[in-house]
């Protein structure tokens, strides 16, 4: 995972989040406004994950035996 593609993922969010204003702005329906909501969601819960792996993978330091818990712990992350 490199700079570019979370600052990708960052700029999908906010064009999410952009939508998602102007449809309570606008006064849309719920039928409109909560398959947004659920998207934006979705794609920060995806973010957060990334950001998760990366640290754990790049930042601690942790024994080979630790390796197939930390394994299943990201796996729940990304659930």
């Amino acid at each position: 995972m490199d700079c570019k593609q979370l600052t990708t993922h960052i700029a999908r969010l906010e064009g999410q989040l952009r939508a998602l204003r102007t449809q309570i702005e606008t006064e849309q329906s719920c039928t409109h406004i909560v398959p947004l909501a659920l998207a934006a969601a979705k794609s920060f819960d995806s973010l957060r994950a990334k950001m998760l792996e990366h640290y754990v993978s790049t930042q601690l330091c942790l024994p080979e035996s630790h390796q197939e818990q930390l394994q299943q712990m990201l796996k729940l992350a990304k659930a």
